[in-house]
């Protein structure tokens, strides 16, 4: 049993809070987890050091230690595989799997990307605006 051992003069008064920065580092420095978040960088155009601190700061630990298997299985099933706008920006991936964009930003992003090639932008520069707006979002 760990005993109550009451707050430092200034320290917050929540009881068991702790940084947990090495344990995250750890956990996503793993050989599972470091290949899922090379792919993810590798996908989002950035360095994986940066995918690490992004994932470190928004994710909680929890998610964090699913990554790995929660990527996996988006990988192997049907999800952002049709085509469409989603899919082509991941939509499935970056709001649920590892929610690094809410719904409503996605929906605002693919919303845009629609209207851009409406209005006669191909879709290969339409496509690369969509994943750049999306890597703003994330923080990229």
């Amino acid at each position: 049993m760990i005993p109550d051992i009451p707050p430092e003069k200034g320290e917050e008064t929540i009881r068991y809070q702790y940084d947990l920065t090495r344990i995250k580092y750890a956990t996503i420095t793993s050989w599972r987890h470091d290949e899922v978040v090379q792919e993810i960088a590798s996908d989002l155009g950035c360095n994986v050091q940066t995918m690490r601190k992004i994932l470190m700061e928004r994710v909680d630990m929890i998610l964090l230690e699913s990554v790995a298997p929660r990527y996996y299985t988006y990988t192997s099933g049907q999800h952002d595989k049709n085509g469409d706008i989603a899919s082509i920006l991941k939509k499935y991936l970056y709001t649920r799997v590892i929610p690094l964009v809410s719904e409503e930003q996605m929906n605002q992003i693919i919303t845009e990307v629609q209207s851009m090639i409406d209005t006669g932008t191909t879709q290969y520069n339409a496509y690369a605006a969509g994943k750049k707006m999306r890597a703003e979002v994330i923080g990229l």
